[in-house]
């Protein structure tokens, strides 16, 4: 039949080490696979993950909704970074998505935030965190949340505040950072 062969096909790409495949879309399956076999005859998907951060400062204006441009990575198993503003999800599935920022604290007074987002292609809102500064110290905003993506789907880190001027995001891999972890289908 038709599926035995298309299996066949599978498993002869498994055996001989084969790293990316195309399944018969006669199975009812048409998504492109990054896989290998293990030594135990075990399938699992290859490793996509990364992680970039500044490593300088980036300056925010006042009151100004503004993208994180990151400028090194600590790791990119699959080409995720674009190089700039964003991770690009390489396999559709969900993955923990992660961003922190530090900022120059300046006392504002009690109406002062800061504010950051994980969005989504850019729009879709992931998880946004806010805190309010008053004392001058600096402000560290951390957020993670797990979501759906699909391949091409890309993840990109905001900031906003309204501390009165211009601000700086302090740059270094501890204290403003983006992570995109695959975790499965």
């Amino acid at each position: 039949s038709l599926a035995s062969q298309s299996w066949a096909t599978f498993i002869e790409c498994l055996t001989n080490g084969a790293t990316q495949f195309k399944v018969d879309s006669d199975l009812g399956m048409v998504s492109t696979m990054r896989a290998r076999m293990l030594s135990q005859n075990r399938f699992r998907h290859l490793n996509s993950m990364a992680r970039v951060y500044r490593n300088s400062t980036q300056t925010i204006a006042d009151s100004t909704l503004t993208t994180i441009t990151f400028n090194a990575s600590d790791y990119d198993t699959d080409s995720l970074w674009d190089s700039s503003t964003k991770l690009t999800a390489a396999i559709t599935g969900k993955y923990l998505c992660e961003g922190q920022i530090e900022m120059n604290g300046i006392a504002v007074g009690a109406n002062g935030y800061l504010l950051m987002r994980l969005l989504k292609n850019g729009a879709t809102v992931l998880v946004e965190q806010r805190v309010v500064q008053s004392t001058g110290a600096n402000d560290i905003i951390n957020c993670a949340c797990v979501a759906s993506f699909t391949a091409t789907d890309y993840l990109t880190l905001v900031v906003q505040h309204n501390y009165g001027a211009n601000n700086n995001i302090l740059g270094n891999a501890e204290q403003t950072h983006m992570t995109l972890t695959y975790l499965g289908e």
